[in-house]
């Protein structure tokens, strides 16, 4: 019926023009059609491989970029977790000393977190201790005690049960009215006593911002631990608070916002995979609002973490002037599939397969920015923000190298000097003592030792006040120090006494040194209200002309020091004047 109608059609046009214009028509539609059909086959498994393909990088994109803040901070709270301070403090919370110290690290840590906070939590007695990037509780740091009957405070204990070392929480501190990423680090002593928790938040906010809210369209990055509950999301309305207190029929999981069983099936299996391959990235489709979404998971082992990245390819090409190209079928199917060719292999295939060896040398460590001169379309913004990844990852991998020897080398230096006088600590000076030994025994050198005491050094501090008792200790301190050899080493030995170690000397030597020290700190000047005070110092010294301890040289050039004393102070005894 259809052909009678059109070569009725047909006949009745007198104008050649028109038939032909009737028959290029057909034609045209009789070629269109079958083309339009083929092309709409291969056009939906095209999407479908792209999308996997752009799934799978951008998996391992978002596992890279969500992983690096986190295990960055997660590594700077293991070594605060381990550091001898902590350990020695929280197996002694009550000596004023070692608290000191303990907060003194914990503030220089938390310069290097992110988020210019920490805490610090006792197994033994619930303190929690708590400072932020503000300096808000400086000297009022203990903010609380963990209460086990209180349900806000559920996370500390079951982290402490757990066998895990560390633990990532996403929690709302009602005491502190902030809602961070925890990241928990069990503290141990060297017999594996739970000693407490230690460690940092991320401001859940930020991270969302900065590392989750990408401007991708199409593209939503979710954080979940092992049970499937929602750690961070775009959503915080999504997100599972506080998840490690919970039943896992409690918590705001994934497979709740998943359409059919089926989907939810398929996505547990595959999180099964993934943890027996953590190095693996698997896509599948999943229906979210009765819409097909693909998705592409993977496991964060360092975390026990998985990262699951919802692509919605209909949104991710839009824009993409791919439907432009069927315009060719009408010209010849031939050409069409020419050009379909080179526009894919030019426009998504070169470049994804580029983001693919790009994010592969990523992976080994190398950060090399991709070179993209391309249209700004959904791809490009993703090799744009690649490079500038990349770029930000290099950069915070060498401050961050930096930043740690930096550190390390201040922590050394804390624990060997002394913070009032800035000499040598005795710790310090025990180190310095045996290095110094070794030498001397090597070069057959003498060691000689001096133990120095401010006199009536308490009278002083109680009639003055220890701030002019502190004054006081720093100048002599520096008198001492500039009173001696550039090798000779000087440590503050404990309250008003100095120790100096004279390196290769003898008697005479040993006691010029000493005279000459006495007599510059006679002359310092100090002054109170207005009057010049007296200051005078009495000496003991010891020449160490064999191989001994420290204890031994210290006990002799002491005992020269009570025979100065006893002598009237202001003077020098040596230990071999008291066997004459």
């Amino acid at each position: 019926m259809f052909i009678d109608q059109f070569k009725n059609i047909f006949h009745k046009q007198k104008s050649l023009r028109n038939r032909f214009l009737i028959l290029n028509a057909i034609i045209f539609l009789a070629t269109i059609l079958p083309s339009l059909i083929l092309f709409n086959q291969f056009s939906d498994k095209v999407f479908v491989e792209f999308g996997i393909r752009f799934a799978n990088k951008q998996a391992l994109y978002d596992r890279e970029r969500n992983l690096l803040p986190l295990t960055r901070e997660l590594a700077l709270a293991r070594r605060l977790a381990g550091s001898d301070q902590i350990v020695t403090w929280l197996g002694n919370e009550n000596d004023p000393k070692l608290k000191e110290d303990a907060i003194l690290t914990l503030e220089n840590y938390a310069d290097s977190f992110q988020g210019k906070s920490y805490f610090i939590a006792s197994s033994s007695t619930g303190n929690y201790f708590f400072n932020d990037n503000r300096g808000t509780y400086t000297g009022k740091e203990l903010r609380y005690v963990l209460n086990p009957e209180d349900p806000h405070d559920d996370w500390f204990f079951a982290t402490l049960e757990s066998n895990s070392p560390y633990h990532l929480n996403v929690e709302y501190d009602d005491k502190l009215d902030v809602t961070k990423v925890w990241i928990n680090v069990l503290v141990t002593d060297d017999k594996n006593r739970k000693l407490g928790l230690t460690g940092t938040g991320i401001d859940v906010t930020d991270f969302i911002r900065n590392y989750l809210d990408v401007a991708q369209p199409g593209v939503i990055n979710v954080l979940l631990d092992r049970n499937g509950a929602i750690q961070l999301h775009k959503n915080r309305e999504l997100i599972d608070m506080a998840s490690i207190t919970k039943l896992p029929s409690e918590m705001k999981s994934i497979y709740t916002i998943i359409d059919s069983n089926k989907d939810k099936k398929k996505l547990k299996n595959t999180l099964s995979n993934l943890e027996r391959n953590p190095d693996s990235v698997e896509t599948l489709f999943v229906h979210l609002n009765g819409k097909r979404t693909l998705v592409g998971a993977s496991y964060i082992s360092e975390l026990d973490w998985y990262s699951l990245t919802f692509i919605d390819i209909e949104e991710v090409l839009n824009g993409i002037p791919f439907y432009s190209i069927f315009i060719l079928f009408g010209v010849a199917l031939l050409v069409l599939m020419l050009l379909l060719s080179v526009v894919l292999h030019r426009s998504i295939i070169a470049r994804v397969i580029k983001l693919d060896s790009l994010v592969l040398q990523m992976k080994d460590g190398e950060y090399k920015p991709a070179v993209n001169h391309g249209p700004t379309d959904e791809i490009g913004r993703l090799l744009e923000n690649f490079n500038n990844m990349a770029y930000q990852v290099h950069m915070h991998t060498e401050e961050l190298e930096a930043l740690v020897e930096e550190r390390t080398e201040a922590l050394h230096r804390l624990t060997i000097t002394d913070h009032l006088t800035k000499l040598l600590n005795r710790r310090g000076f025990i180190d310095c003592w045996e290095r110094k030994l070794n030498l001397a025994n090597r070069e057959k050198k003498i060691l000689g030792i001096l133990i120095i005491d401010i006199d009536y050094f308490k009278k002083f501090n109680d009639v003055y006040g220890h701030d002019c008792g502190d004054q006081t200790l720093i100048d002599v301190a520096a008198t001492i120090k500039n009173s001696v050899r550039s090798y000779d080493d000087c440590a503050r030995w404990g309250g008003e006494e100095f120790v100096v170690l004279i390196y290769s000397t003898t008697d005479e030597e040993l006691e010029n040194i000493a005279e000459n020290i006495r007599q510059r700190v006679k002359k310092t000047k100090i002054f109170i209200d207005g009057h010049e005070l007296q200051l005078t110092i009495s000496l003991g010294g010891y020449l160490c002309k064999n191989t001994q301890s420290l204890d031994e040289a210290i006990t002799k050039a002491d005992n020269a020091l009570y025979s100065a004393k006893e002598s009237g102070r202001d003077c020098y005894k040596a230990y071999t004047e008291l066997k004459a």
